[in-house]
């Protein structure tokens, strides 16, 4: 009886254990747009599939640009980015 035991804790251990695993990598960046010194708009943007913070940062600063929250008024932006 304590070997099932002990199998049965082991084995559910192994799948929890690859359920967290599994889990794809993402970073989130934070955006706001400014003009004359003002906040005029943020937003949220993730990267899934990635772990590099710099990299997300530079697809942030060029997808700003583009973002469908972009307010028209924005003159200045600010992304921040992390996992």
């Amino acid at each position: 009886m304590k070997r099932i035991t002990l199998f049965l804790s082991f084995s559910f251990a192994c799948v929890l254990g690859s359920m967290a695993c599994a889990d794809d990598p993402a970073v989130s960046c934070d955006v706001v747009w400014s003009a004359n010194s003002m906040e005029v708009g943020r937003a949220t943007i993730v990267y899934d599939g990635i772990d590099d913070v710099d990299a997300a940062l530079e697809m942030c600063l060029e997808d700003q640009a583009t973002h469908e929250s972009r307010p028209d008024t924005a003159m200045m932006h600010n992304c921040n980015c992390s996992n």
